[in-house]
Formats: C-alpha cells, sequence, structure tokens
C-alpha cells in the first residue's frame, strides 16, 4: 500500500503508486505504476511507461523494408488496444552511399476492422546516425518524427504481413531547421 519510489520496484501486489525505471508486481493489483518498463501478472492494473507488460501482452518481431531505412527489425509489445515497438534500422536513406543507421521508438492503436485484417497508427520518434560520415549538408546525427497509418493481414495465427503509410520529418540536432520532409512507404512481415 501506498507508493513505490526508486529506479526499480517490486512488489508481491499493488494497492497505490510503483514509480521507477522497471516496476513489477506479480500479484493482484489495484494501483498504477508508471516507468520505462512496466510488468503486471494482472491485467487491470493501469500503466503509464514505454513498454507495458501483462499475461495478455503479446510480444512479436517485426522485419521491413521501406523508403527511409533499407532494412529494420523491431520488437513489437501489442496490448487492446495499444502497442509500443523499438527497433533498429540500417542504411538510412538520402543520406550517403556510406554506412548509417537509426534507432526507434513507435508508439500507437490498433483495431481489427474484418477477420484477419487490423489497422492501425502510430507516432514514432527516431535518432539518426550517419556516424563518421557528416559533410557539409548532412550531420552526424539528427532526428525524425514520423506518423504512419498501417494495415496488417494475418496469414497465419502467427505471421503476418503489412503495409504502411505516412509522413516524416528530419531536422538537425544543433539547428532550427529541417533536414527534409518526406512521405514515408514500408512493407514487412511481423513474426510470432
Amino acid at each position: 500500500k501506498g507508493v513505490q519510489l526508486a529506479p526499480g520496484n517490486y512488489a508481491g501486489g499493488i494497492d497505490g503508486v510503483q514509480i521507477g525505471i522497471l516496476n513489477m508486481s506479480t500479484g493482484k493489483s489495484n494501483g498504477f505504476q508508471v516507468g520505462v518498463v512496466n510488468y503486471s501478472k494482472d491485467s487491470t492494473t493501469h500503466k503509464i511507461g514505454l513498454v507495458n507488460v501483462n499475461p495478455k501482452t503479446r510480444i512479436q518481431m517485426m522485419a521491413f523494408t521501406g523508403n527511409t531505412s533499407k532494412m529494420n527489425a523491431a520488437v513489437r509489445v501489442k496490448n487492446r488496444p495499444t502497442y509500443t515497438l523499438l527497433g533498429i534500422g540500417t542504411h538510412y536513406l538520402d543520406l550517403n552511399d556510406k554506412f548509417s543507421g537509426c534507432v526507434f521508438y513507435r508508439a500507437g492503436l490498433h483495431y481489427p476492422i474484418a477477420g484477419n485484417l487490423e489497422i492501425s497508427g502510430d507516432l514514432g520518434y527516431f535518432h539518426i546516425e550517419n556516424f563518421e560520415n557528416e559533410d557539409a549538408e548532412t550531420p552526424e546525427r539528427m532526428y525524425s518524427l514520423q506518423a504512419r497509418v498501417n494495415l496488417e493481414y494475418k496469414i497465419r495465427p502467427k505471421f503476418s504481413i503489412f503495409a504502411s503509410g505516412g509522413y516524416g520529418m528530419t531536422r538537425y540536432y544543433d539547428k532550427n531547421k529541417f533536414y527534409e520532409k518526406k512521405p514515408i512507404i514500408e512493407i514487412g512481415v511481423v513474426l510470432f
């Protein structure tokens, strides 16, 4: 009962609030978890965080390609009706021919529309790393804010295909201006 406030919190049950980087509860919960990663065995626990996990959560692997980065891999933590994605991508396009990449976090909502077809939408933050390949026009690091609408079709219980369309705005970290603005197109697979 009450408040747990620490980098990591563990309780058999909650009748109050856990606030920390990692919050875990293994029993009946009548409260809130606020942190980066929240885990609870009780699916009725209210969670506010970047990654929220309970017994009904599906953790899925995604692989996709698109017009922003060539090869991407992500882990999707899917609850009802929300999901989050943590991922990496290589060869961020439009920078140059040398190696570049990105790490990203996306959060959104999903909704089944017919049979095995689902629609979803999300917002994401991408950190883009050009490593030592910067030049006068392309800095070593940038960030991008992106929005997407996704259509996903379940072929088998643990295998789906998807297509995404959206828009992204890439900005310099050290300047108050855009590097580029462009539409986003992606296709890929979902496993598990």
